[in-house]
């Protein structure tokens, strides 16, 4: 799932979100928008409890293709 797709059906996910990973919920507004930096990748991963995969978030960094996560 999308970080967008995971934000609309968690509401309020966004501002707790934000408060986990230490940052504005604007910054997530601007990621959602843009790219989300390569270094907050996994946290976002680990933050939304694996719901929201590497390669959904960065496929540049993370191919699907070459990326074996558990639970998947």
């Amino acid at each position: 799932m999308k970080l967008k797709e995971y934000l609309k059906k968690n509401r309020g996910s966004r501002m707790v979100l934000a408060e986990e990973l230490g940052i504005s919920p604007q910054s997530i507004t601007h990621w959602i928008k843009n790219q989300i930096p390569a270094d907050r990748v996994l946290a976002i991963y680990f933050a939304t409890k694996r719901q929201v995969k590497p390669y959904e978030m960065r496929p540049d960094l993370y191919p699907k293709s070459l990326l074996k996560i558990r639970g998947d």
